[in-house]
C-alpha cells in the first residue's frame, strides 16, 4: 500500500511537473497594468514613516516606581515645550546609551506596525502632529519616553515601472496555479 500510494504521487508529480514546463504563459504586460491600477494599495504603497529622537526615564518593571518617574518625566516635558535645549536634557536625563551620545536620535524610519519597535513607542511617534514637537508621556517597557518626531516621509505609491516585475510574477504564478488545478 505505501509503495503504491508513494509510486501514485510520484507519477502525479512527474505530470505535473511536465506539464509546468510545457505550459505557454501568456505576455501579461496589459494585465499587470490593469493590477497595478486596480490593486494599487497591495503592490505599490509605501506607508508614511517618521524619525524621530527620544528620552528615556529608564524604569524597567518592579525595578523603580512608575509613577515617580513620571513625575520627573513631565517636569523634563514641560521645560523642554517652554524652549529648554532637547540635546542638554539628553545628556542629563536619558538613561538610553544608545542613543544618549546621539543626543536622544532614534537612527530609524518607522512605520506604523513597525517590528523591533515598542507599540506604545510607535503609537506615541504617530500622535505627534508636527516636526520638531513633542508626545506626551509614552509608557513601555523600558521605562518612560518623551519623544521628539524629527522627520516624517509621507505615504505614497511606487510608479508602475518598479513594481512591474513583482506584479508579472505573481500573475504568472497565478496563471500556472490556476492551470494546474485545472
Amino acid at each position: 500500500w505505501r509503495l503504491s500510494t508513494r509510486l501514485m504521487n510520484e507519477k502525479r508529480k512527474f505530470a505535473l511537473e511536465a506539464f509546468d514546463k510545457n505550459l505557454q504563459i501568456p505576455d501579461m504586460s496589459a494585465l499587470a497594468a490593469e493590477r497595478y491600477r486596480t490593486h494599487k494599495e497591495d503592490y505599490a504603497l509605501v506607508p508614511e514613516r517618521r524619525t524621530s529622537s527620544h528620552i528615556l526615564f529608564a524604569c524597567p518593571p518592579g525595578k523603580c516606581s512608575r509613577e515617580d518617574t513620571k513625575v520627573k518625566a513631565q517636569k523634563v516635558l514641560d521645560e523642554l515645550r517652554t524652549g529648554a535645549d532637547f540635546g542638554e536634557m539628553v545628556r542629563a536625563h536619558s538613561g538610553d546609551p544608545g542613543t544618549k551620545t546621539k543626543e536622544g536620535k532614534f537612527d530609524k524610519w518607522i512605520a506604523k506596525g513597525e517590528p523591533g519597535v515598542a507599540g506604545p513607542y510607535t503609537e506615541g511617534l504617530f500622535t505627534i502632529e508636527g516636526v520638531g514637537d513633542y508626545s506626551e508621556l509614552v509608557n513601555t517597557q523600558f521605562g518612560v519616553h518623551i519623544i521628539r518626531l524629527d522627520g516624517i516621509k509621507e505615504q505614497h505609491f511606487l510608479p508602475y515601472e518598479e513594481v512591474k516585475e513583482k506584479i508579472v510574477a505573481d500573475l504568472r504564478t497565478e496563471y500556472r496555479r490556476i492551470s494546474i488545478k485545472d
